[in-house]
Parts: structure tokens; sequence; C-alpha cells
């Protein structure tokens, strides 16, 4: 009797662990098929797009330069002397910052010691030709000596020696004349440089320009060397800046353009084209100096100003763009998801330049794709989403 109840248990025990198992397995599904309808009935998520179109892209570097006059000229008189007059012609006292035009008496040296100097080369002159006189009266008594004593010698009426001091006689008054005529040539030269020196005492301007710089002032004694002003070309100005060698390949002599700004002068933006890219390289920055020639026409850009200026080694027109929020980094690849159909699915990408939050797509894009650009993070491949147009593009 005890052998059958156990064998009744046992039964009993194997229907109860069967019944549990299959009752939790039944659990199990209704539990996951109510998750599935629950999740199949919740609307997808809302992310943002934006539709990639094409754009006009330009690479810039960033560098710093120095403002430069076009060109630069000092006045350096060519004479000395007291500084009488140092003045526009208008008779203003002469300044910096002052326009003067090419022409323009600006200054002028005392003119008392250059006069005098003149006058009295003309007297010499005076002498010298009173003296020509005396010696060609000389000369033409002493030839009519010479041939009067060889008349007399060809007789015989007179000695060899007589007849050799007339033709010394009539020699020496030759070379007297010709002294003469040279002290004329002479004393005319030394009329010449003094009249030379009187209308350099005469100082113009030989360029218009502005006057950058002014190194004396009326009364001091100036002469050869000592500059009086410097006079600056600034319609024109010239920007030099030192640029890596890495970006001199893309820098074309006369096309490519720069941007630049000034400190001093926030307000305003120039624009200006490479002009001339140097030959060489600085063996310890590795830089290249370039020049740009930048219109100045107000003259707001003033020599010595400090510049930065944004010069595009790159310019990509009509090119596919896609900003920077669409992208996701894996590693080294980029990837972003694109919507088709409500459906995502992500596509890697192959990017040429950047400008801004823009990159151009070299590949995995075409114009008209739709990119999500926000709430993708805690998407996967194929989900489905509710869309909506960025909120700023």
């Amino acid at each position: 009797m005890r052998k059958l109840f156990k064998i009744f248990a046992l039964v009993l025990f194997a229907i109860l662990v069967v019944y549990g198992a299959f009752y939790t397995r039944r659990l199990v599904e209704m539990r996951k098929a109510r998750a599935s309808q629950k999740k199949e009935a919740s609307p997808p998520p809302k992310v943002y797009v934006h539709r990639i179109q094409k754009k006009t892209l330009e690479r810039i570097e960033e560098i710093t330069g120095n403002v430069k006059a076009f060109a630069e000229v000092n006045v350096v008189p060519k004479v000395t002397g007291r500084l009488e007059r140092l003045r526009l012609p208008n008779g203003k006292l002469l300044e910096e910052g002052d326009e003067v035009k090419k022409g323009d008496v600006i200054a002028i040296i005392e003119h008392s010691a250059l006069e005098a100097a003149v006058q009295q080369s003309r007297a010499a002159i005076e002498v010298a030709k009173a003296s020509y006189e005396r010696a060609k009266v000389n000369l033409e008594d002493s030839e009519r000596e010479k041939k009067r004593w060889e008349s007399v010698y060809e007789r015989g009426a007179t000695s060899e020696q007589q007849r050799d001091q007339a033709v010394m006689a009539y020699k020496r008054s030759l070379a007297d004349l010709s002294l003469c005529k040279s002290q004329i040539e002479q004393t005319q030269a030394a009329l010449f440089q003094a009249d030379v020196n009187l209308k350099e005492a005469t100082i113009a301007t030989p360029t218009s320009g502005t006057i950058s710089q002014k190194f004396v002032d009326e009364g001091n004694m100036v002469g050869l060397g000592t500059p009086l002003v410097k006079i600056s070309q600034i319609d024109t100005v010239k920007v030099v800046a030192d640029v890596s060698e890495r970006h001199l390949p893309f820098i074309v002599q006369g096309k490519t353009p720069v941007r630049i700004v000034s400190d001093s002068l926030p307000d305003r933006e120039f624009t200006g084209t490479v002009f001339m890219v140097g030959v060489g390289l600085d063996a310890h920055t590795r830089t290249g100096q370039i020049e740009i020639r930048v219109p100045n026409p107000e003259r707001r850009l003033r020599p010595g100003m400090f510049t930065r200026m944004n010069i595009v080694l790159e310019r990509h027109k009509d090119v596919p763009v896609v900003p920077d929020a669409a992208l996701i980094r894996r590693g080294e690849d980029i990837f972003t998801y694109v919507v088709n159909n409500s459906r995502i699915h992500s596509s890697r990408l192959v990017l040429g330049i950047s400008e801004g939050d823009y990159h151009e797509v070299l590949e995995g894009l075409q114009p008209g794709d739709m990119v999500i650009v926000s709430g993708q993070r805690l998407l996967k491949e194929n989900d489905m989403v509710e869309t909506a147009e960025e909120e700023r593009q």
C-alpha cells in the first residue's frame, strides 16, 4: 500500500512540473505579445531632417599681415642752407597727413648765399671776357711784331736772337688767349652750377601722395642727406603676409581673392587679390611671403596697421553639402542617417572641403536626399521615424 502511494505522489509531482513549465512559457509568450502590441501601437520617434542642397564652399586660411604704402619717397634737398620755408602752396604749415600733388613747391632753402654765388659767377665771366679781349689784342700785336722781325731777319738786318724773341712773344700771346677762353668756359660752368643750386633751393614734390612723416621744421639747417618729409602713396596699399609652405601651392598670383579686416577698423572689410607670391621660403619658419594690393580710395588703411586676412585657397561652386549636425563619426568613418519613406538607413560619406558648419559631399549623398540632423542618436537601421523640417537651415 505504501509503495502504491509513493508511485502516485511521483506521478502527481511530474504532472505539476509539466504544468508549471507550460504555464510559465505561456505567460512569457503572453507578455511578449502584449509588449509587441504596445510597441506597434506607440508612434514612431520624431526627428528633424535637412534636405541636401548645392552650395558654393570656400576653404579659407586665416593669416595676419601688415599694411605698407604702395610707394614711399623721401624729399631730400640737393643744397645746403637754412630751411626758410616748409609749407603747402596755400601757405599752410606743412604737417603729417597733408595731401600734396606732384610739382607742388613745399620747401625753400635760404636764397641769399646762393644768389650771391650767382652774381659772383656772372662777374667772374665778365672779368674772364675782358681778359680774353686783352689777350686777343696782345696776340694781334705780337703777331705783327713776329712778322716784322722775320722780314728784317730775312734781309739780314737783325740777329736770329731778335727774331726768336718775337716768335716766343707771339706764342705766349697765343697761349694767353687760349687760357682766357678756358677761363670763360670755367666761369660759365660755375654760373650754371650756381643757377642750378639756386633753383634746387626751391623744392617741389616729386610725386603725389600723403605726407606720412615730417623730419625737420622751418629754421633748421639742412643739407645733402637730410630728408625733409616722406611722401606715401596710399590710394592703393600693399598688405604683406607670411603663408605656410603647405598653402602656397593653392595661391595663384593675380587670381586668389583675399578678405581683409583690421582691429583699427572693425566695421570695414576690404577685398584684394594676391599680387605677388615670393619665390623663396624662410628656412626657419617654412613660410613664403605674399603681397596683396588693396584699393584704398578713402585712405582708411594706413601704413603700419596690423590686419587679419581670410585667403581663399579653394572655391568649389555648386556642390552638394551636408550640415555638421547630420554627421555620425565612428572611428575614422563618417556616416549619416538618410530618411526614405519614413524609414532610415545609414550612408557612409566621403567629404571634401568645409566652410563653417557645412561639408562638401564627394560620395554618399545626392541633392534632394533628406538626412537627420536631430534625434538620431538612439536610432538604428531601418527604424520608422516621423520627420519634420529642421528649425534653422
